[in-house]
């Protein structure tokens, strides 16, 4: 890993050597918040990470931080926020452990810290000032690209599926499964990585629809069944208006898919979608 100091007085260049990292990183959708756990938000925030999509959290620094991701997510930089430091701290195993490594020989008040959009670099920008120059801009780069090591191959990724609490991976009806990298591969993805994101529409379940405008669950909550709304005081059985004659219409059973949803098939979808029926002739005669 090597710095680079450009400042609007006396620029300097630093190379600075980096020990060795064991365990680096990939992830997508792997997320990066700042919060307090408590009743308040009195405290100070700490850095959450989730690998999860955000299902699953867990905290990964003490303390308010500058952050950002950059490899595709192979590698996370964090800086404390607060006061000076000379040192940033890094992860590449989406931040199960962090590596300290000392960015420049004097004190910098830390403004902000970026890569390029996208998180596709390995080049990250911190923005500052020395601790004895306040009034004098400091910009320094930090290439981590030594850390990552050689470039991964196939067996350095894996498949992975969001899920919900339970452990479902049909979300919306659909299993989306991504190519990631190992958390513990020692390679980087590099700029032009293209992700493969394969998609499948599930077979519908209950969990895949809601009830229909003019309906609600039914009281006895063991039985997720929806009832005709007595509050609702329209005809839940009107056919559309215009219902052309020679066409079709969808008369509910009670139950609409989720928006969004993408399920297809199974018999509950055939159970729980409406049917279609012909326009009536004259638009007023239908049946109950």
């Amino acid at each position: 890993m090597t710095s680079t100091a450009a400042a609007r007085e006396n620029p300097h260049r630093l190379c600075l050597l980096l020990c060795p990292c064991s365990s680096l990183c990939k992830t997508p959708l792997c997320s990066v918040i700042a919060g307090s756990v408590g009743r308040n938000l009195a405290s100070k925030p700490n850095v959450y990470i989730s690998s999860s999509a955000g299902a699953r959290w867990k905290e990964a620094l003490a303390g308010p931080h500058f952050y950002t991701w950059g490899d595709h997510g192979g590698i996370l930089l964090a800086i404390a926020q607060g006061g000076s430091t000379k040192h940033l701290k890094f992860s590449t195993n989406e931040g199960e452990t962090w590596t300290e490594f000392k960015f420049s020989d004097k004190e910098v008040y830390v403004y902000q810290l970026l890569t390029e959009p996208g998180e596709k670099s390995t080049i990250f920008t911190i923005f500052g000032s020395y601790a004895e120059q306040r009034h004098s801009w400091l910009i320094l780069q930090v290439n981590t690209s030594d850390v990552l090591g050689v470039p991964c191959s196939e067996a350095d990724y894996k498949r992975w599926s969001p899920s919900d609490e339970h452990g479902n991976e049909c979300l919306l009806g659909r299993e989306i499964t991504f190519k990631r990298r190992a958390p513990h591969a020692t390679c980087f993805n590099g700029e032009d990585f293209d992700r493969p994101v394969t998609i499948y529409n599930c077979s519908c379940t209950r969990q895949d629809y809601e009830c229909d405008y003019g309906f609600k669950l039914s009281e006895d909550l063991s039985l997720p069944v929806c009832v005709p709304d007595p509050e609702f005081l329209g005809d839940l059985y009107t056919p559309p208006v215009p219902c052309p004659i020679g066409t079709t219409y969808r008369r509910s059973k009670g139950y609409r898919r989720v928006p969004g949803d993408s399920c297809s098939g199974g018999d509950v979808e055939a159970r729980l979608d409406g049917e279609m029926l012909p326009c009536p002739i004259g638009g007023h005669c239908f049946l109950k």
